[in-house]
């Protein structure tokens, strides 16, 4: 056991601190002097405490337990291998000493801790499962390490094929040796079958319509064999040919003509005769074809994008489609620049294409118009969808005046088929849920009412005041579905209800799925008119009848619905009490006003009239173009991410733009308008390339030569196979070159988007994709170093094993542990400084001490006289300071003092006849001199 320091030069400090303690002593010249000696003496031993504390005084020990911690690697290349290493584990277990520690961690692309360090470990087999498709041997060295107890000797044993394909394993060594720690190496097998792989697959980056060009291949190959080789071209079969392999590298071309514009996608894949793995024989790779601009228009029977799909088709390739139709993959979308959406409802567009459509517009930076008409934003349920989402207005309109009252009557009918519906649910449990639904949406100071009706209607609400949701939601779930279908009843008793109530909207839904009477209803919906009441309805079902309900709707000033899907139900509900409560269509004719400038209105100097609108509210962000006489959003438009979006609120059709669409400059506004929206493409001098590094995917920006920027930011979106977001800061690495990672675990075509900043505003936007190949590990034929185990065994100081049993046989390098002695130094210092205080301050009754002594003496005499004569001493002591105190206040004091000196002399007998009384082991002089001085005062 030795000393260490970890400033030894602070150790220099100590004779100038002892020498400034004695200095200081001197002011303690008033206390008796053993005492005075022995503070001092503490002092010194406290200033020397500190002293070696700041220092980094500790111990070192050698320690005799050892850990040896087994590193398995279960990647795809040595999955073959498991069970040989876990053979291996368990037989050196077995000769281990019973104080050594073992500890097994299970590694590939990530690592996992299968045991944790014990002399006691139980292990059987690897029960740990991770990601297969990397050897990250460096990562698992270090882990390995991290689990080894610093005071111990260390052991790792790597087991492992070698065949490294992410991080720098001698890196890793090259820090285990710093550390101390041994690595063995124990070499498993990987035996290497026939085996046929795609390499390469190359195909120009960028290319111009009608372009013929070359697909080249390339197959690597360790066996002479046969195939055939497929091309795939977007994932259709493009063409199929026979090859014969060679050993060694094999390319193979084909020839094709860029047919269509946007981004194409080529796989090659290799099924050959004589082949081992599959997940090597395909790779996908992809070219830009530059081409007029891509839009996709959807609309549904009104054709609403008719005329715009008639301006663009000069300047742009225009796809006309259904809503029914649209494309859903990414894959699909992302070949369009921009997309026009022509009084289309929301309810007819699948959910996952309004997912993508938001990630292509945020992300790659596409275009979108939509266009108003009576199926479009609130009035086509655009309300809190993604539609809402991406463009610049909300659906919810701001009344210029107090929000009216809506008073709301909801008529279903619970007749027996309504106990009908799909996947187990019934057709009335969704009409009750529409109902609860519906309520939600009201106000405290509307009024709703809920009839249930068979052949005879009851109330199971009687229109009130919307305050108590929960009471007016229990009633409605008392519903049960019974009996026949009598609707006149039912309608006529809303009517009434509805008639006389104080609210300023009011408005009755109707649901059924069957017939009722045919004939009686004109004279009630002139009523319901005249009173100002409208009426929506809703069939449900094929037995429904629709001719009576669209009847009833039109009369009623209200909506029809026609649904097979029963759980439409509550998005029905729900949209009709949204539109119940607001005037949304807006039908007069007014010349909209110009309140903001934009590219869009170039070369245009006056607008015709509109004839109406649907009423939208601009958000904080947006511009607004042009507005209505009573300030509503006309034409607004907004950056969205990447991208552009546009709300056009009235029609495209001519409905409310007949003037506006025979305009003379009507085509010059809408190519101005989806020009901006579509951003010219510009591909300059810029580079972005990427891959797969040490198991990460790897993304390189590199900016032109002459491209100065400054603050610059570079930010980048991925967008995987998948489908997963991952947002990544891209640092330079040198100038006009940038890096980054991203996780890049899945095979395919990722989408990269990067924003490149300056001063804060975004001055280029870049699109392009990155292949990410099939993992190395499955590179069976391009190995890595072979001698990788070898060589880490050497630079670990280790050994190349091949028996279980001379794991623990090796002699290991020995740790020595440092003690860091701070802690226990300072707890001393504290008590050494308490007991130096309780020297000074406290008065102690060292006389109580003596029956003590006494005792003591009586069993050690030897000891007791010893402290007998001492305390005599110190009487003595006490005795002479106290005479010579006493001449010199004689000579120092004048003559009118003399009684005085008297009284204190006559004390100092008193008090030496006290002592005297005393037992002569008795020298408490502190208590003494305390008397005197009190008998001074």
């Amino acid at each position: 056991m030795v000393f260490r320091f970890n400033y030894p030069l602070l150790l220099l400090l100590i004779p100038i601190v002892v020498a400034f303690v004695l200095f200081r002593a001197k002011r303690l010249f008033r206390l008796a002097a053993w005492r005075r000696r022995l503070i001092v003496a503490l002092r010194v031993v406290v200033a020397i405490l500190l002293i070696l504390c700041i220092s980094g005084f500790g111990l070192k020990k050698t320690s005799d337990s050892a850990t040896t911690v087994f590193v398995v690697d279960s990647s795809d290349s040595a999955a073959n291998s498991r069970k040989a290493a876990e053979d291996f584990i368990r037989k050196a277990i077995k000769s281990k000493k019973s104080s050594d520690k073992v500890a097994v961690v299970n590694f590939g692309t990530n690592t996992a801790v299968e045991a944790i360090p014990s002399e006691n470990i139980n292990f059987t087999s690897i029960q740990t499962e991770i990601n297969g498709k990397f050897t990250d041997i460096e990562q698992a060295l270090k882990n390995a390490a991290a689990l080894i107890p610093a005071e111990d000797r260390k052991r790792i044993v790597l087991i492992s094929d070698g065949e490294e394909n992410a991080g720098d394993a001698q890196k890793a060594v090259k820090a285990l040796a710093g550390q101390g720690i041994s690595l063995d190496v124990y070499p498993v097998g990987n035996e290497i079958g026939d085996e046929v792989l795609i390499k390469k697959i190359d195909v120009p980056e960028t290319l111009r319509l009608n372009d013929k060009f070359e697909v080249s291949v390339k197959i690597s190959s360790n066996v002479k064999t046969t195939g055939k080789l497929k091309l795939f071209k977007d994932r259709e079969l493009a063409n199929e040919i026979s090859i014969d392999i060679q050993e060694g590298d094999n390319n193979f071309v084909f020839s094709d003509t860029a047919l269509k514009g946007g981004v194409v996608t080529y796989s090659a894949e290799i099924v050959a005769e004589d082949d081992t793995l599959s997940q090597n024989n395909k790779m996908s790779s992809f070219s830009y074809i530059e081409d007029k601009a891509r839009i996709l228009v959807i609309h549904d029977k009104d054709e609403g994008g008719t005329e715009l799909a008639k301006i663009m088709e000069t300047d742009a390739e225009v796809q006309i489609i259904r809503p029914e139709n649209v494309p859903v993959t990414m894959e699909e979308l992302q070949k369009y620049d921009g997309f026009i959406m022509s009084n289309v409802s929301a309810e007819k567009l699948d959910d996952k294409f309004l997912d993508n459509l938001e990630i292509c517009i945020r992300h790659l930076g596409k275009g979108l118009l939509v266009t108003g008409g009576s199926d479009s934003y609130a009035l086509g349920g655009y309300y809190k969808t993604v539609l809402e989402k991406v463009l610049p207005v909300n659906m919810d309109i701001k009344t210029k005046e107090e929000d009216p009252n809506l008073g709301l009557v909801m008529v279903i009918d619970k007749s027996g088929s309504m106990a009908d519906g799909q996947y187990g649910v019934s057709k009335v449990e969704l009409a009750k849920e529409a109902a609860i639904r519906a309520t939600e949406a009201l106000k405290s100071n509307d009024m709703v009412g809920v009839i249930a009706f068979d052949s005879a209607y009851k109330w199971v609400v009687k229109t009130r005041k919307a305050d108590n949701l929960k009471s007016i939601q229990d009633s409605i779930g008392t519903i049960r579905a019974d009996g026949g279908t009598s609707i006149l009843p039912a309608l006529e008793e809303a009517y009434l209800s509805l008639k006389n109530a104080d609210t300023k909207l009011k408005h009755i839904i109707l649901l059924t799925d069957g017939e009722a009477e045919k004939t009686g209803y004109s004279e009630l919906v002139s009523k319901i008119r005249e009173a100002k009441i409208t009426l929506s309805t809703v069939a449900v079902g094929s037995q429904a009848d629709t001719l009576l309900l669209k009847a009833l709707a039109a009369g009623g000033g209200g909506r029809f619905y026609a649904t097979d899907e029963f759980t439409d139900i509550p998005k029905i509900f729900a949209k009709e009490t949204f539109l119940a409560g607001k005037s949304y269509l807006n039908n007069r004719t007014f010349t909209p006003k110009l309140t903001a400038y934009s590219p869009i209105l170039s070369e245009i100097e006056s607008i015709p009239s509109l004839d109406g609108y649907v009423g939208t509210s601009a958000k904080s962000t947006a511009r607004v173009i042009f507005s209505s006489d009573q300030d509503d959003p006309i034409l607004a438009t907004w950056q969205y991410g990447l991208g552009r979006t546009a709300a056009w609120t009235s029609d495209a059709k001519g409905m409310w733009t007949s003037s506006w669409m025979q305009w003379e400059q009507s085509p010059r506004f809408w190519k101005n308008l989806i020009s901006w929206l579509i951003q010219k493409k510009v591909k300059d001098d810029y580079s972005l390339t990427g891959g797969i590094i040490n198991g990460k995917g790897n993304l390189e920006l590199t900016l032109p030569a002459d491209e100065r920027l400054e603050n610059e930011t570079v930010e980048a979106t991925i967008v995987s196979p998948g489908g997963k977001e991952e947002i990544v800061k891209l640092e330079p690495i040198s100038p006009g070159v940038y890096r980054g990672s991203f996780t890049g675990d899945e095979t395919g075509v990722y989408i990269a988007n990067v924003s490149v900043n300056s001063n804060g505003e975004t001055v280029k936007n870049i699109n392009s994709g990155i292949i990410i190949p099939y993992s190395p590990e499955y590179d069976r034929i391009g190995k890595s170093d072979g001698n990788l185990l070898e060589k880490l065994a050497v630079e670990g100081g280790g050994r190349i094993l091949s028996k279980p049993e001379e794991v623990f046989s090796g002699q290991l390098k020995q740790t020595v542990a440092i003690n860091d002695m701070t802690n226990p130094l300072l707890i001393l210092v504290i008590i050494l400084l308490m007991l130096d205080i309780a020297l000074r301050r406290l008065n102690i009754p060292f006389e109580k001490l003596e029956p003590v002594v006494s005792k003591i003496a009586e069993k050690s005499e030897a000891v007791a006289g010893m402290l007998v004569k001492q305390f005599k001493r110190e009487r003595k002591s006490v005795a002479k300071q106290l005479k010579t105190e006493k001449v010199e206040e004689k000579i120092q004091k004048p003559v009118v003092k003399v009684k005085q000196d008297n009284e204190i002399k006559v004390a100092k007998k008193d008090m030496i006849k006290e002592v005297s009384k005393k037992n002569e082991t008795d020298s408490d002089i502190s208590k003494i001199l305390a008397k005197q001085r009190n008998r001074k005062r």
